[in-house]
Formats: C-alpha cells, structure tokens, sequence
C-alpha cells in the first residue's frame, strides 16, 4: 500500500506515516542541508579567489606604478647630469679658449709692440 505524504498531511496526522517515511524525509532534509552547505561552501570559496584575483591585480597595478615613477625618475636624474656635464664641458673649452686667446694675444702684443 503506498501511501503519499504532503507536508498539510504530515502536520495533519503525524503517526499516520511509518518509520520508513520518517527516515525517506530525514535522509531527504540531509541530503538538502549538505547540497546548501556544498553551495555556501562553493560560493565562499568563488569569493576567496575573486579576493585574490583583486589582491593580485592592485599588487601588479602598484608594482607597475613604481616601476614607471622609478625609471622616469632615473632618466630625469640622467638627463641632468648629462645637462651638467655638457655644461662643465662646455665651461672647461671657454675657460681653455679664454687662457689660449689670452696667451696669444699676450705674445702677438710683445712680439708686435714690445721687441721691434
């Protein structure tokens, strides 16, 4: 004899359903208890690895940052002193300019005025 259980039946008679019916229904709320924990479970673990991912994306966006800021840095650093050294150069070839013409000059003038 089978006899089929609606949840209105089990409020309605509860003795009238045997062991087995009973052990059907426990068995069957398990098995949803652990298909919702499996679903928390599931969805606890997506939000971990999202979290990560994220993590992992900032860290390489601030590593990347750095990377940028430190070699714009260093080029501006290079640039100034090649704009330094050019300078000192360019100082070091007048001031030797200046000495020579200053030397020439000093001798064209005792050679010119001074000896005849």
């Amino acid at each position: 004899m089978c006899y089929q259980a609606s949840l209105l039946d089990i409020e309605k008679h509860p003795q009238s359903l045997s062991p087995h019916t009973h052990r059907i229904i426990i068995i069957i709320i398990i098995i949803i208890i652990i298909i919702i924990i499996i679903i928390i479970i599931i969805i606890i673990i997506i939000i971990i690895i999202i979290i990560i991912i994220i993590i992992i994306i900032i860290i390489i966006i601030i590593i990347i940052v750095v990377v940028v800021v430190v070699v714009v840095v260093v080029i501006i650093i290079i640039i100034i002193i090649i704009i330094i050294i050019i300078i000192i150069i360019i100082i070091i070839i007048i001031i030797r300019l200046s000495v020579f013409l200053t030397l020439r000059l000093s001798c064209w003038f005792f050679f010119h005025f001074i000896l005849p």
